[in-house]
């Protein structure tokens, strides 16, 4: 849940040492929520990829976003891992 804060809470204009999708966070995201929201069509269980940063950024329904970097407040996937 670090690790996906972080990406929540940076802003896009950082250099190449800041943190990195792919490098940071994809591995994270491996671990605890590809199982129900990864690459494999038959394992996931809902309409939401986790496993690629444009699949986890993009609009969804209703035009909310799972995760908008740099606002975790308004992200959907923040929400849900932060409430009671």
């Amino acid at each position: 849940m670090l690790m996906l804060s972080a990406i929540l809470l940076t802003p896009l204009s950082l250099d190449a040492s800041a943190i990195q999708f792919g490098r940071d966070i994809r591995p994270l995201l491996s671990d605890r929520c590809f199982q129900c929201h990864g690459p494999d069509a038959n394992a996931r269980q809902v309409d939401l990829r986790l496993d690629g940063f444009e699949d986890a950024t993009e609009r969804r329904k209703r035009g909310r976003y799972a995760i908008i970097p740099g606002d975790a407040d308004n992200s959907l996937v923040w929400q849900r891992i932060s409430t009671d």
